[in-house]
């Protein structure tokens, strides 16, 4: 319920879904490689307004002693907000999150260094 919330997305249409069609084609290896290594990614997961939302993934293997690994569990962490810190510290980012995904605005302010003085 959670990640409905955060994506904006029915459980029904996301259940419909496979996770990796989520996933910002630019975040695509870092999933894979978060996936295969059983490590964590910061990635951009699409939401139903058409925006894409930074989530932390993390993902850890289950295995049984016996029978090796048997599912992949994915902790879904929303790091919207800290992206944006992190971005914006570093002279380098958007306030996307902050403005389309609290207000709607379209399209999202640019942050240019210098631009106001």
């Amino acid at each position: 319920d959670a990640l409905c919330r955060l994506l904006g997305r029915p459980r029904a249409t996301l259940r419909q879904q496979r996770f990796v069609d989520l996933v910002h084609p630019d975040d695509l290896p870092l999933l894979l490689r978060a996936s295969a290594e059983g490590g964590s990614a910061d990635v951009r997961l699409s939401r139903r307004d058409g925006g894409y939302q930074w989530v932390r993934l993390r993902n850890s293997v289950v295995a049984d002693a016996t029978e090796g690994p048997s599912l992949l569990l994915t902790v879904v962490e929303d790091i919207a907000d800290w992206k944006a810190e992190v971005d914006m510290s570093s002279g380098t980012g958007t306030v996307e999150s902050f403005t389309t995904g609290r207000t709607g605005l379209r399209p999202p302010l640019r942050y240019r260094p210098g631009a106001f003085g």
